[in-house]
């Protein structure tokens, strides 16, 4: 996986739908609620996180090594290029948020599930403030929305790796 695709979608899928850590075993009031178990929902929802990060690898091919991206002097034909990618991570933020919110989690984690999958509306938001600035040729305002768009996404991957998520929380 190139850089990008591991420190940005590893780390930005991850985050983005977090959770903290939980028990450790499916518990039976899950099943009893009619709600999934705990490893039926971290296995649904790291198939999404899969797909997901096929669409993110497919939207950032050809763009320079991540190193360039956020460089202090990145060039406007690297924030040009940037731009045009954007809109489509925005969009796989969007779209896994919707897939995700379509989960229902096991009982008990619904408030610290919704606050998880706000994390990826911010990423979304971030990716289309990157392009518009990169777009403006703004390398401050691009530097600053790159810096929000990786923190929202490395805020939680150790919480999703300490619930037993797997592809979720690669980092």
């Amino acid at each position: 996986m190139r850089p990008l695709a591991r420190t940005a979608l590893g780390a930005a899928i991850a985050a983005s739908v977090a959770l903290p850590a939980c028990g450790d075993e499916d518990t039976p009031s899950s099943a009893e609620a009619g709600r999934p178990s705990k490893s039926e929902f971290i296995a649904q929802a790291d198939g999404l996180c899969t797909q997901a990060g096929e669409r993110y690898d497919a939207a950032i091919a050809g763009l320079p090594p991540f190193e360039a991206i956020v460089a202090e002097d990145v060039s406007l034909r690297t924030m040009r290029e940037v731009a045009r990618m954007a809109p489509r991570i925005a969009a796989v933020e969007g779209d896994l948020e919707r897939d995700l919110r379509a989960l229902e989690p096991p009982a008990g984690i619904e408030p610290r599930w919704e606050r998880a999958l706000a994390t990826l509306g911010a990423r979304a938001a971030a990716a289309e403030e990157i392009a518009a600035a990169a777009e403006a040729g703004d390398r401050g305002r691009y530097l600053v929305a790159f810096g929000r768009f990786d923190r929202e996404g490395s805020k939680s991957s150790a919480a999703l790796r300490g619930y037993g998520f797997k592809v979720c929380a690669r980092g």
